[in-house]
């Protein structure tokens, strides 16, 4: 009878370990929950954190101060991502093993556009493709393999730069967009994340 009375204590014991962590995972999920929707009451009589924006100049423009881009509830991501556009470039890149794609985006008006360097690694021939479409060729200046970088440069029309920022200054959980040209596409939708 001892082994009998050994298993029963041992499935009472699971059985209340079971029934703590189900009231635990309970109750820890109602209290995230009363803290999230409190948090959220408190921020939403305030006015929205202003994240800085990507920076863009225009060729009217690149003289002057480039006008950055913040996407706030005033204003809306469609309209960011119209004012970026058209610095972005499909990367089209041939290699021994055929034709790859990637997004690329201008960042001077001298005609240097930064695209990852796994798009062309290896590559024989490089064009990008504009947003408004037309193709020029483009030479391969420098590479930093360890942070999947590459600078090409293109000789030819430069119809907008999109400037570095400076992702320090974002705020923990402001919206970010990404432009690009999704699988060589430019009229893909872009992401917006957090």
């Amino acid at each position: 009878m001892p082994s009998r009375n050994k298993n029963s204590m041992w499935l009472a014991g699971c059985f209340v370990v079971a029934v703590c962590l189900l009231i635990g995972a309970t109750l820890g999920s109602m209290a995230g929950y009363v803290v999230a929707a409190r948090v959220v009451a408190q921020n939403s009589g305030q006015s929205p954190v202003e994240p800085v924006g990507l920076v863009v100049a225009s060729p009217e423009t690149a003289a002057g101060a480039a006008q950055p881009i913040v996407v706030n509830d005033q204003t809306s991501s469609a309209a960011a991502v119209g004012k970026v556009l058209p610095a972005v470039v499909t990367v089209v890149a041939q290699t021994q093993r055929g034709v790859g794609s990637g997004s690329g985006f201008f960042i001077s008006q001298n005609g240097y556009v930064v695209t990852n360097n796994h798009v062309v690694e290896g590559a024989q021939e490089v064009a990008v493709i504009y947003a408004q479409g037309g193709r020029a060729s483009a030479q391969l200046v420098g590479t930093a393999p360890d942070f999947d970088l590459a600078v090409l440069k293109v000789d030819g029309l430069v119809p907008a730069v999109a400037a570095w920022g400076d992702s320090s200054e974002l705020p923990l959980g402001a919206h970010v967009l990404a432009i690009g040209s999704a699988l060589g596409n430019i009229k893909i939708p872009s992401p917006v994340g957090f």
